[in-house]
């Protein structure tokens, strides 16, 4: 759940909400979580995907990533692609997505070529290197390396030919 913590009272507070009818999704395990340079959370529950931005108290649902990733397969928000605020890197089971906010589109970037969901493995993080190089750690697949500008993937080291373990 979210909440706000005051340190003048040392309570913890609701998160400010437009809508007060949504609070119960606040209170809901999140999962998947990121908060964007803007202090707005992206994260998911077990019904949905949401965006919220306690600046505001606005809190929706973002349309189009539960009909390619369902909540079973999901990994994490990791950020915007960067340069871009209107690409969302999202792992799941097996798979790099980008979800573009504005159009609900999604993305398909990465599946790996022995697909296997039920095997959790996600990407946690990311890196651009100073040859424009888009890196992840892809926890039990290896280490990926994307073109930034095309996101065509260009290395994947693993076990099998530079790295230790997966």
């Amino acid at each position: 759940s979210l909440l706000l913590f005051s340190p003048e009272t040392n309570q913890f507070l609701a998160p400010p909400l437009q809508d007060q009818s949504q609070a119960s999704i606040l209170t809901e395990s999140a999962l998947g979580h990121w908060q964007d340079p803007e202090g707005a959370f992206w994260f998911y529950t077990l019904n949905d995907y949401y965006y919220y931005q306690p600046a505001t108290g606005e809190l929706k649902t973002l349309p189009g990533i539960i009909d390619a990733i369902p909540i079973q397969l999901a990994g994490r928000f990791l950020g915007f692609l960067p340069g871009d605020h209107d690409q969302m890197l999202i792992s799941a089971a097996d798979q790099l997505w980008l979800y573009q906010p504005s159009s609900a589109r999604m993305l398909k970037i990465f599946q790996a070529a022995n697909y296997q969901p039920g095997l959790n493995r996600y990407a946690d993080k990311f890196s651009l290197d100073p040859q424009g190089v888009l890196w992840f750690t892809f926890r039990g697949i290896g280490l990926l390396g994307f073109d930034s500008k095309t996101m065509s993937l260009r290395y994947h080291f693993d076990t099998e030919n530079k790295l230790l373990s997966n």
